[in-house]
C-alpha cells in the first residue's frame, strides 16, 4: 500500500503537499492506480469537451496530428498527419525491436 492508500506502481517520488488521485499528480510524475485514473478521467473529459465542436467550427484549432486526436477531424490533412505518426511510432517500436533491446525487470517503461 502506497502513500494515502495508493497502490504504488512506479518509483515516482511526489512533493509534499501533493495528493494521490489527482490528476496533477500523474501529471507531476507519479504512476499509482489512483493518479492513473484520475488522469484517465481528465483525458476523457477533455475528448468529450472536444468531440462536442466536431463538425461545427473547424477553424478554431490548428488542424494535423492534435486536430485528429484532440478534434476527431477526419479531414485530409489530420487524417495525413495522425497516419505518419502511426508510420513513425511503428518503425521506432521495430529498430526497438531488432537492436534486441529488452527493459529490465521493474524498469519503467512509461514514456
Amino acid at each position: 500500500m502506497g502513500v494515502n492508500g495508493g497502490t504504488m506502481d512506479s518509483k515516482a517520488i511526489i512533493s509534499p503537499g501533493r495528493t494521490h488521485g489527482k490528476a496533477a499528480t500523474y501529471i507531476a510524475g507519479c504512476r499509482c492506480s489512483p493518479c492513473r485514473a484520475a488522469h484517465a478521467e481528465r483525458i476523457l473529459r477533455q475528448q468529450h469537451r472536444r468531440a462536442i465542436t466536431v463538425g461545427k467550427d473547424t477553424g478554431s484549432f490548428k488542424h494535423g496530428r492534435s486536430g485528429y486526436v484532440n478534434h476527431r477531424c477526419r479531414c485530409e490533412v489530420c487524417s495525413a498527419s495522425a497516419s505518419e505518426a502511426c508510420r513513425a511510432y511503428q518503425a521506432k517500436v521495430a529498430a526497438i525491436i531488432q537492436s534486441g533491446y529488452r527493459p529490465e525487470p521493474g524498469e519503467n517503461q512509461a514514456g
